[in-house]
């Protein structure tokens, strides 16, 4: 495929706010893709999706931040970005990397797809939760991933920055401290940067890319200054508790020392043990009623629009077929029986299972996430089921689903 983009591309996707790019260059206006999903299905990922599908081969690089503060909502998104974008924005014969960044970093792979289906084996190894430790440092992973795309050029690349865009110092005595001191000085606000190697040549490769005039950048939800380089943040620190006063004059708070009277009641030995052994309750009852308490699930994607349903344990819902409950079925225009049945499981899951077309009907094919879906399989938030119809006039009707919590906007 001819390539009518930029030499090298960086898509800076992180989280929340405006999507509209700081800069871009012009570029050859490509005819409408009647297979892309709308910019409502991508979500957040539209623009990366738009700029990177057509761009073949290249260097797609995911650098997706699990620090602390990347939890639930956070998270959520941004697995849901990185699926997004490696199914819709990539092709075979592109070079796919992803690292995993926060206190310290990981290279989670680094493929070169060759068919569709190795996409959903990549998708299963996106992060589902954030690492251990506190400490994140952006510009590390930045680094990395410029480096990548340098020693490719001329071949288009792209790097996909996922983060909250909060900069968190590790502590002292963390193996990633001094790693974070190449590029960081503790205490400067993050208004200084350190005159080191490293950090000089990450100043060179954004300067190298910025001056070609030949890179995009999208700034989701964290601006991007005339340099290429994200606007970090500093973590809000916590209100401090004030202590009582009477008068102005600060009230003293009683300190235990050694020798002071015993006072009354149960031994702290007891105390503690009773804490924790109601602590072990409480844990198994979040346990027990998140096992068996319906969970929210948003299908979107046929032309009668989104639906939600409530799904317990042990619990279906068919996809497709005309002869069910509105309450339990998902309707699709075509199709005569059920192609699939979403369960719930337990702990709060979802399994997708296909289901064997009866009555002669003509089969119809179902894919989850870009494989073809022969057994019951694990299905998540973000998730996308195509399913392909086949017509009387011998003309394949499909459909893309994607499966959403309706309990989370962005």
């Amino acid at each position: 495929m001819k390539n009518r983009f930029l030499n090298t591309l960086i898509v800076i996707a992180a989280l929340g706010g405006s999507s509209a790019p700081q800069f871009a260059v012009a570029q050859d206006t490509s005819p409408v893709d009647a297979t892309l999903p709308s910019d409502a299905q991508l979500g957040e990922s539209a623009a990366a999706v738009k700029s990177l599908r057509s761009v073949s081969p290249k260097t797609l690089i995911f650098v997706f931040d699990v620090s602390g503060s990347m939890r639930g909502e956070l998270l959520r998104r941004a697995r849901e970005a990185t699926i997004t974008i490696l199914r819709e924005g990539t092709q075979p014969g592109d070079r796919v990397i992803l690292y995993t960044f926060g206190a310290g970093y990981e290279q989670v792979f680094d493929q070169t797809l060759k068919n569709e289906a190795q996409k959903r084996d990549l998708i299963a190894l996106v992060p589902t939760k954030p690492g251990d430790g506190a400490g994140t440092n952006i510009r590390k992973p930045h680094h990395d991933g410029l480096k990548v795309l340098e020693k490719n050029l001329p071949n288009p690349g792209a790097v996909i920055l996922l983060t909250d865009s909060f900069n968190d110092s590790p502590k002292k005595d963390d193996p990633a401290y001094p790693t974070y001191l190449q590029y960081y000085v503790p205490g400067a606000g993050l208004q200084k940067h350190p005159n080191t190697p490293e950090n000089r040549d990450y100043e060179r490769l954004l300067r190298l890319m910025t001056d070609s005039q030949k890179v995009q950048i999208f700034g989701i939800g964290v601006q991007i200054d005339k340099s290429g380089r994200p606007v970090e943040q500093l973590p809000q620190a916590e209100p401090t508790p004030t202590t009582a006063t009477d008068g102005g004059t600060q009230a003293s708070t009683p300190v235990a020392t050694v020798g002071a009277t015993k006072k009354s009641g149960l031994p702290l030995e007891w105390l503690i043990g009773g804490g924790l052994l109601g602590l072990a309750l409480v844990a198994g009852l979040v346990a027990f009623l998140r096992g068996s308490k319906p969970v929210a699930l948003r299908i979107k994607g046929n032309p009668g629009g989104a639906k939600d349903f409530e799904i317990a344990s042990g619990q279906s819902v068919n996809i497709g077929g005309v002869n069910t409950h509105a309450f339990d079925a998902y309707a699709l225009p075509g199709t005569t029986n059920p192609v699939a049945t979403l369960r719930g499981a337990s702990g709060g899951r979802f399994n997708l299972a296909p289901v064997t077309q009866e009555g002669g009907a003509p089969a119809a094919k179902v894919s989850l996430n870009g494989s073809p879906l022969e057994k019951e399989s694990p299905l998540t938030f973000g998730d996308e089921v195509r399913i392909s119809v086949p017509e009387a006039s011998g003309a394949i009707k499909e459909y893309r689903l994607i499966f959403d919590d309706p309990t989370k906007s962005f």
